[in-house]
């Protein structure tokens, strides 16, 4: 589990610098040299940067949060009760 959650934060880590890379890279030069590749942001600059902060929030912060929270409740539904673990523990002893 720490070895997924390890490199969960990588990829995550990863995502976050391509897409603070990507889109100041976007507004001052791929969208002048090559349109096909930009985002489309056009001439509006806060408004951009409004919707780069929410597209890093719904793009990698909330999938990894959502990923984080079943992860831990399947981890959680997985271990044993304290019935038995008792058990385990009566039986090794």
């Amino acid at each position: 589990m720490e070895k997924f959650l390890d490199f969960w934060d990588k990829v995550v880590l990863f995502m976050t610098a391509l897409w603070m890379v990507y889109i100041p890279i976007d507004i001052y030069y791929i969208g002048d040299k090559f349109p096909i590749i930009s985002l489309g942001f056009g001439d509006n600059i806060t408004m951009t940067l409004v919707h780069s902060i929410l597209g890093w929030i719904f793009l990698i912060v909330t999938p990894w949060g959502l990923i984080m929270l079943g992860t831990i409740f399947v981890w959680h539904a997985l271990m044993p009760n304290i019935s038995q673990r008792a058990k385990r523990f009566r039986k090794g002893a």
